[in-house]
């Protein structure tokens, strides 16, 4: 819920399952590729786990699946007693903080039904250690894993602004008035805003086609959330709506420089940090409401 985070020591302590969960399956590193290929076979005929006894060090595989099940509510049930307790600590709630608690809500309920699908589904083979593949596959907690799981990835396609994490501004201190939803004061806001400007306008890493927010961020050294409400509230604009702009103004430039007859159009795109020769003509004439060779004719009348 922080800009910035760091591993402290009593973070430590969440690896201790990772470490003795690789000692315990060393044991099937040792074993022939022959033998892996075997126990393959025969977890695809059936889902019989009681042969793969000789594959772990420790505890036997059904009972490493029941700490990794039971870990994995753990985990996505504390999760969500964090957001409880962010979600009380949070007095003033904008429109922003709401959706991203929102979404967070959605994502850990999510986490927390395919824990528990996993779980039962663990505690099955306590029940019948010998199912079959069929039957596996047709198990209504397997249907509601994988319907579950399809969601997570299906959101953040298409509501991408869920990674950007929740604001930590409330938490820093609640009864501060003058921040705004992301930890900023308005004029800090501003100030940002100007520094986004100032980069674009003097070192135009706009130019570079692969030019991301990630690397707009990594260069102000500003978290992306704060990028992102800077835009929206500041400049009015998504990132990729600013670095096109930037882009059109750039090529609108090269148009007009009289160079156009030693340079092709390709070359102008090229330059102006476009993908294609595509995305240029269709941006331009969406931005512009003209295509490149009308711009040139309807300057030179005026």
């Amino acid at each position: 819920m922080k800009n910035k985070w760091s591993l402290s020591k009593r973070d430590l302590w969440h690896f201790i399952p990772m470490i003795i969960g690789f000692i315990n399956i060393i044991p099937y590193f040792l074993i022939p590729f022959e033998d892996k290929i075997h126990y393959a076979e025969q977890l695809f005929s059936t889902s019989d786990f009681n042969f793969l006894t000789k594959t772990t060090l420790i505890y036997p595989f059904y009972v490493s699946a029941i700490i990794r099940s039971v870990l994995f509510f753990s985990y996505v049930t504390a999760s969500g007693l964090l957001l409880w307790e962010f979600n009380k600590l949070t007095k003033r709630k904008d429109e922003s903080t709401q959706k991203q608690i929102k979404w967070l809500i959605f994502l850990i309920g999510n986490a927390i039904l395919l824990s528990i699908c996993s779980f039962c589904l663990t505690f099955g083979f306590y029940v019948d250690t010998i199912v079959e593949k069929t039957a596996m596959n047709n198990n209504i907690f397997t249907v509601i894993a994988g319907l579950t799981f399809s969601f997570i990835p299906t959101v953040l396609i298409f509501f991408p602004q869920v990674l950007y994490g929740i604001p930590d501004s409330d938490l820093i201190d609640p009864n501060r008035k003058d921040k705004d939803k992301n930890g900023l004061s308005d004029k800090n806001l501003y100030l940002l805003a100007a520094r986004i400007i100032e980069y674009f306008e003097n070192d135009k890493p706009y130019l570079d086609k692969s030019f991301s927010l990630d690397d707009l961020a990594n260069h102000l050294d500003v978290p992306k959330h704060q990028l992102y409400t800077c835009l929206n509230t500041c400049l009015n604009k998504k990132f990729t709506q600013l670095r096109t702009s930037f882009r059109i103004e750039h090529a609108k430039k090269l148009l007009l420089s009289g160079d156009l007859d030693s340079k092709s159009l390709q070359g102008i795109w090229m330059e102006a940090g476009f993908s294609s020769k595509t995305n240029f003509f269709t941006t331009f004439k969406e931005e512009t409401g003209l295509t490149p060779t009308e711009f040139i004719l309807l300057e030179k009348n005026s």
